[in-house]
Order: structure tokens, then C-alpha cells, then sequence
């Protein structure tokens, strides 16, 4: 028990130092009257932050639709969810379909999962 104390006061100490250094961290990242301050003050800057938010706003939107109206599709139609009713040929297995199924509603929940916290921010 003594050799276990001197290491768990040393490893409180350290974890105190990190969370206040995390936090000082976090309250310099929200100030955001730097920015807005350095923007009126050099127009180049001005331009090339709009530049930079039109950029990622269009990359966002788009890699939004090119998810909703190519991947998703093609998801679907790789993955299917059940056996056709046109399915001829005899499967010896479930295994493959469930795993097919499997795989596809896992991804499906992995992308809208992703989808919902993007547009949550």
C-alpha cells in the first residue's frame, strides 16, 4: 500500500496539469473576437477567410450529396437486404445473404450515425 500512494498523488497531480492546460486550451480556441479583430483590420485576411469557408461549405454539401444520391444507391443495390423473388438459383448457405444484410445495414447505420452528428454541428 505505501508504494501505491506516492504513484497515485503522482498521477493526480499529472491528470490536474493536463485538465488545466485542456481548459486554458479550450478558452484561448473561443476567441473568437481575435479573429473577428484581425479580419477588420487586414481586408486580404477578410477575403481569404470567406475563400476558405465557401470552400468548405461546398465541400461539405457536397460530399453530402454525392453520399445521398451515389453511395447510398449503390450500397443498396451491392448490399441486398433479403433474397430477390426472382432468385433462381439454390443457396446451400443463409451465411453469405446474412452477412450481406449484415454489412449493409451496418454501414447504412454507420453513414447516417455520421450524417445526424455533422448536422448536429
Amino acid at each position: 500500500m505505501e508504494t501505491i500512494a506516492p504513484l497515485m498523488t503522482r498521477y493526480r497531480t499529472k491528470l490536474k496539469q493536463a485538465s488545466i492546460l485542456w481548459l486554458q486550451g479550450f478558452q484561448e480556441a473561443c476567441c473568437l473576437y481575435r479573429v473577428v479583430i484581425y479580419c477588420y483590420r487586414s481586408r486580404q485576411l477578410m477575403i481569404r477567410t470567406g475563400q476558405c469557408f465557401l470552400l468548405n461549405g461546398f465541400i461539405f454539401l457536397g460530399s453530402i450529396f454525392i453520399l445521398r444520391s451515389l453511395i447510398l444507391p449503390t450500397l443498396e443495390w451491392i448490399l441486398p437486404f433479403g433474397v430477390p423473388d426472382g432468385y433462381q438459383e439454390p443457396c446451400l448457405s443463409q451465411m453469405p445473404i446474412r452477412l450481406y444484410a449484415f454489412l449493409r445495414l451496418g454501414l447504412l447505420q454507420l453513414i447516417y450515425v455520421s450524417i445526424q452528428q455533422e448536422n448536429w454541428f
